[in-house]
């Protein structure tokens, strides 16, 4: 039998935002619809596992670039992850794998994101790595004009 390929996705799952929650779990049955495992990384993985039926769940951070070596995409999403104004570490905390991934060859996309135009250099040749070039989903008109100005283009969906 041929395994299914597992998909990760890195958003803001686990913090208890209702929207992202639900947004997770569209993803998720997306991916399990398509024949695929969603394997979500998670602020509380425990708590994700048991919100959204059929995901595995890993914890949120640099676990997140070592889960992601057993997978075969990354969807980058959702949540509105796409700033710099709330940590420094925000944005490479929610980047770093994707980038890292897809520089292994591994495809990336990004969907249900919300973003506000980024202040630092740094950030958005980060967003330009982890997502130049794929059309990200965004969730609205003012987050595709902030991904824009990094050098990103996105589809409002």
């Amino acid at each position: 039998m041929k395994e299914r390929p597992r998909i990760l996705i890195c958003g803001w799952a686990g913090a208890g935002n209702v929207g992202d929650e639900l947004l997770t779990r569209s993803i998720a049955q997306m991916v399990i619809e398509a024949g695929g495992q969603p394997v979500v990384a998670s602020r509380q993985p425990l708590a994700t596992e048991a919100l959204h039926d059929g995901v595995e769940a890993v914890p949120w951070g640099i676990c997140t670039l070592w889960a992601g070596r057993s997978c075969t995409g990354v969807v980058v999403g959702p949540g509105g992850i796409i700033q710099d104004s709330s940590s420094i570490w925000s944005l490479p905390g929610h980047l770093v794998g994707p980038i890292v991934h897809r520089w292994r060859g591994m495809p990336v996309t990004g969907i249900g994101l919300g973003a506000e135009p980024l202040r630092r250099r740094s950030s958005r040749w980060m967003l330009r790595r982890a997502l130049g070039g794929v059309a990200p989903i965004v969730r609205d008109d003012e987050s595709a004009a902030a991904m824009a100005l990094a050098g990103v283009d996105a589809v409002v969906a």
